[in-house]
């Protein structure tokens, strides 16, 4: 049986939908569907004027794109003040040209941590190691390296901070973040519950 998901305590979206519905000139989250997989597998910070931040893989890493330049399929809209959504855009601006590694956490990027998340997504191993020049053995420390230094992300984590930035609280993993849930043994979640304020969940929901 698997880890019962709630709703993220105090927090819910305000709009989410299909793509054609986002608010041109709003910061949102975006979203890719698979259907072959079922749930969402990526995710980017719409920046409100045409353009996406986004943890694009462990070739590219953290880039801005034209909207059209990826098929985003989804988006979900949060009301905030234009100040807080200014910080946010800020926050990830300053994230461009920061290292993807599947399942990185806001944690520099260093051999030692590419490791780590290697034995966790064994998976995605091959990539983690190849894009690290000392774990694939070019050079013998990380100078020189663009990523030397740099706080490093997947998508989801990405979105995760830049709405944390404007003290938001959205949860790991894309679909989680779409769906407004959290499982319940996630960590810190029964500190969440206990500060929470009650929160409407109305608005345009989508499909």
């Amino acid at each position: 049986m698997g880890v019962k998901k709630i709703p993220i305590p105090g927090f819910c979206w305000d709009q989410k939908g299909t793509i054609d519905a986002m608010p041109p000139d709003k910061l949102c989250c975006v979203y890719r569907f698979s259907k072959d997989k079922g749930n969402m597998t990526h995710t980017g910070v719409y920046t409100g004027d045409g353009y996406v931040i986004h943890a694009h893989g462990h070739a590219k890493g953290v880039v801005r794109q034209k909207l059209a330049a990826y098929p985003w399929t989804h988006f979900a809209y949060r009301k905030m003040a234009a100040e807080q959504a200014a910080k946010a855009v800020a926050w990830a601006n300053g994230k461009i040209g920061n290292p993807y590694i599947m399942g990185a956490y806001k944690r520099k990027c260093t051999p030692a941590f590419r490791k780590n998340r290697a034995a966790a997504y064994p998976k995605s191993a091959a990539n983690i190691i190849k894009y690290c020049p000392v774990l694939n053995k070019k050079q013998a420390t990380c100078s020189g390296c663009k990523y030397n230094g740099k706080l490093a992300f997947d998508c989801a984590q990405l979105t995760r901070y830049a709405y944390d930035s404007v003290s938001l609280y959205l949860p790991s993993g894309a679909t989680n973040q779409y769906e407004e849930r959290i499982p319940e043994n996630a960590p810190g979640v029964q500190d969440l519950l206990s500060k929470a304020k009650p929160t409407l969940r109305t608005g345009s929901r989508g499909k």
